[in-house]
């Protein structure tokens, strides 16, 4: 028990993890036009089209190795991809596509999963690339030694190995639909590190990978600089006229914190800053940057505690979501900071291509559900009550938020009042992380408002399965027989369009359910310098969308 009480801590101290929930009762649609958003107008600087040449300039905190597999910096994970690639990438929808694997296949069990490479690809330092890579590096992510960020992407893998030089078969533990968003992972190169001490070897410090950039040089303190591998694979594909990327250099800058990466940028230190929601005002009104939003994998939900009588009535559950004005809470706390959002799925990805929310806020709507189903007012308290396993239960509850947040405390306080409207008494307890969490593990509570850092692919079988292997992030206790099927299903279903229609199946149950109230997305941004144009996109699962369409443009003079 102490085990599993501390291995949950760990995970949950970050204030983030996963999840999902929705239907289309009364469903609203949400206008999210504005989490791409730009602004800015750099009128100083004139746009003649695609050019060659010039040096991007980014950040990062310092590394702590610039090995892919082996770092636990953030930063280094995301620029890793000028380097390195993946058997495959996530596009705009979510979807996998193809990058060092043509194709993949998976057998009728759900088993047996193949991917195809592509021919003539090398390694920066011309070798050939081959399946033996793909299997060197899983094998080094899954060696008991090695803690990497990816052991998680292949947990479900119990054999594989290199068919042949462009073939790579992986053997599951249990059918898993999810496989191709997981192959996600950037593959290192075998002959490279032959005889080497993966943790310990020079040459982690000295990268070679088969992507657009070459390492160049690093000082270790200051900056890293990338060159343009004038022979990558892709480049002849990519356009007839000219060889892409356009941007000739990458150069990183090196600071030891990451509060540096805005000074930086507003000291013309760098070209690109990644900002959280709260750095927003910063740059409001300002015509000089280009600020384009997306969501974020942070997700804000209430935790509701199914152990209590009263909460497992879930028409109380049902009024509390029509009771909650999520966009008002958004527009009154934090206006274009964030993206109201039921379930724990980024909106507009290809499994769940809407936004609609399943509740129309409405008090009226909650009052007369209530009343409808046997609730009646206390004409002093105006509080509603009724009699439950031969007591008299009132809408009276409390919600923890961490003392810390005071976002949290104030999206808190704003729901009590909205929930005091339709005859429910919300108090809302600031209390120490560590004396929340400890609450919330033995149930005892009523209500929490807490964060979920969701994964990048949309299994929610960690919130909603009561199977306790999976449930890791199940905080309600939630358990529903149909609901465990659907998420076994989903898992083991390869089709896309059937894959939907459970997801869809499932979302109505958890919608009528409501075992947790979903509120919003944060949304996070980047900021570019008016220099970088083209098609600047980004996105949660891919900061640096497709860099091959971005250039450096000059001052006028």
């Amino acid at each position: 028990m102490k085990k599993k009480f501390i291995s949950m801590l760990i995970i949950i101290c970050s204030l983030n993890m996963l999840l999902t929930s929705c239907s289309l009762r009364d469903s609203i649609k949400i206008d999210n036009s504005k989490k791409s958003e730009s602004i800015g107008y750099a009128g100083d600087i004139m746009d003649k089209g695609p050019v060659r040449g010039g040096a991007l300039r980014t950040f990062s905190t310092i590394p702590d190795t610039l090995n892919p597999i082996l770092t636990n910096n953030l930063y280094v994970k995301d620029f890793s991809q000028f380097i390195f690639e993946s058997l495959v990438k996530l596009d705009k929808s979510q979807r996998p596509v193809p990058v060092l694997a043509d194709k993949w296949e998976v057998s009728k069990d759900g088993l047996t999963w193949t991917f195809y490479l592509r021919n003539n690809i090398s390694w920066h330092n011309n070798t050939p690339f081959t399946a033996d890579d793909v299997e060197f590096t899983i094998k080094s992510i899954l060696d008991p030694k090695i803690s990497s960020v990816y052991k998680k992407n292949l947990e479900d893998v119990s054999a594989y190995s290199a068919v042949d030089k462009r073939t790579i078969k992986l053997i599951l533990k249990q059918p898993n639909s999810f496989l191709a968003e997981l192959m996600t992972f950037p593959i290192i190169s075998k002959s490279y590190f032959n005889g080497e001490d993966l943790l310990t070897t020079k040459k982690n410090d000295n990268p070679i990978g088969t992507g657009p950039y070459k390492f160049v040089s690093s000082d270790g303190k200051s900056q890293i600089k990338l060159a343009l591998d004038e022979k990558w694979w892709r480049a002849a594909a990519l356009r007839k006229d000219q060889t892409l990327p356009l941007i000739a250099e990458i150069n990183i800058v090196l600071e030891n914190n990451t509060k540096d990466a805005l000074n930086d940028f507003q000291d013309d230190k760098i070209d690109v800053a990644f900002i959280k929601n709260r750095d927003f005002s910063k740059f409001s009104g300002r015509t000089d940057v280009f600020l384009k939003k997306f969501p974020s994998n942070n997700y804000e939900f209430i935790s509701l505690n199914l152990t209590n009588p009263v909460l497992q009535d879930k028409i109380v559950r049902q009024a509390m979501a029509y009771a909650i004005d999520k966009v008002k809470l958004i527009d009154k706390i934090m206006p274009g900071e964030a993206i109201a959002a039921d379930i724990p799925v980024i909106p507009d990805t290809w499994l769940y291509e809407t936004n609609a929310l399943s509740y129309v806020p409405s008090s009226k709507s909650a009052k007369d559900l209530l009343t409808q189903n046997g609730w009646k007012e206390d004409p002093k308290t105006g509080t509603m009550y009724k009699a439950i396993g031969g007591y008299y239960r009132k809408l009276e509850f409390e919600i923890l938020v961490n003392e810390d947040d005071d976002i949290r405390y104030r999206v808190a306080d704003m729901i009590a009042n909205q929930l005091e409207a339709c005859g429910i008494t919300l108090k809302v307890t600031k209390i120490k992380w560590e004396d929340e969490f400890k609450r919330i593990y033995s149930k005892n509570y009523d209500l929490a408002l807490l964060g979920w850092s969701i994964p990048d692919y949309s299994d929610v079988s960690y919130a909603f399965s009561s199977d306790a292997e999976q449930s890791s992030f199940n905080i309600s206790g939630y358990k529903n027989p149909e609901i465990d099927g659907y998420l076994t299903q989903i898992k083991s279903e390869n089709d896309d369009s059937k894959k939907k229609t459970m997801f869809f199946n499932m979302r109505s149950i958890i919608s009528d359910e409501m075992p947790y109230i979903g509120l919003f997305f944060y949304n996070n941004a980047v900021l570019f310098n008016k220099r970088v144009r083209g098609d600047l996109s980004s996105y949660q699962w891919d900061k640096y969308s497709d860099i091959t369409k971005w250039y450096i443009t000059a001052p006028v003079k």
